[in-house]
């Protein structure tokens, strides 16, 4: 499976919940040994491929910036499929312009763990804006003050 997708998250105030919703394009390619009792069909491969549109809501909550649980709630639509048959040598012995390839709903709860890194993605990394820079001043400020 090789997907790709875009999703916006949108937060509940200062709560750590959050709101997502988006969609994936996604590329599924699927191989299956054929196996039958008189041993005929068992030097083929049925190969089946399949691009599908994936989209979804999910409800999630940040327990701490690295740690975070999600539950996501989804459809997959399948645009396009192909399937064939083939020997052990990869030559094809029967070709076909479709299978019938399903969507469905999807349902998923995740436990997310972010690693402290940012490693490639470094290049898209900027400074915090002169706002933030102030919050971050008050804030410290008033922990300051408090410990007086």
């Amino acid at each position: 499976t090789l997907g790709m997708g875009l999703y916006k998250r949108f937060y509940l105030g200062s709560s750590g919940i959050y709101v997502t919703g988006g969609g994936d394009l996604v590329l599924q390619g699927m191989r299956a040994t054929l196996k039958d009792s008189s041993g005929y069909y068992s030097n083929y491969s049925l190969n089946i491929g399949s691009l599908s549109i994936h989209g979804g809501l999910k409800l999630g909550y940040n327990i701490s910036p690295n740690l975070e649980i999600t539950g996501s709630l989804g459809y997959t639509y399948p645009l396009t499929s192909s399937a064939k048959i083939s020997d052990n040598n990869g030559n094809e012995a029967w070709k076909f312009d479709s299978a019938d390839v399903s969507g469905g709903i999807n349902i998923f709860v995740r436990v997310q763990w972010h690693i402290p890194t940012v490693g490639p993605f470094v290049k898209f990394y900027r400074k915090p804006s002169t706002i933030c820079e102030k919050i971050r001043q008050q804030h410290e400020a008033k922990k300051a003050v408090k410990k007086h």
